[in-house]
């Protein structure tokens, strides 16, 4: 089965969730394997974003039936499972929008910037 090459180039805060700022951070999840988090894997990093900020990911993903991309409001010092769900977005083979803006009840509204590199044969 072949696969396809894409590149998160980056995420755009259009309007943020609460208060002046939030601080998001990026779960890729490549076929339903194992989740890789922006910025840095870390379990409390986070990028802090306002509105009209873009941050730049420029991190190239590899998949061959789905990705979900995922962002999330983390509210430090709380852990990672009580950060707030912002916006997701899942990409097919077919379906590969290279902008995608989604909002949620809380005002926060994103946008997440996606470039097709090829795809890869095996």
């Amino acid at each position: 089965m072949g696969t396809i090459s894409v590149t998160l180039q980056s995420i755009v805060c259009n309007s943020v969730s609460e208060g002046n700022q939030d601080e998001i951070y990026v779960i890729c999840q490549s076929d339903a394997g194992l989740p890789r988090r922006f910025p840095d894997n870390q379990p409390f990093a986070h990028k802090d974003m306002s509105s009209g900020q873009t941050w730049d990911i420029n991190e190239t993903i590899e998949y061959s039936r789905d990705l979900l991309i995922t962002v999330y409001d983390a509210d430090p010092p709380e852990p990672p499972e009580f950060s707030d769900y912002l916006i997701s977005c899942d990409y097919t083979l077919i379906n590969i929008p290279p902008h995608f803006t989604m909002s949620n009840a809380d005002g926060a509204n994103y946008t997440i910037n996606l470039a097709v590199n090829a795809a890869v044969s095996e």
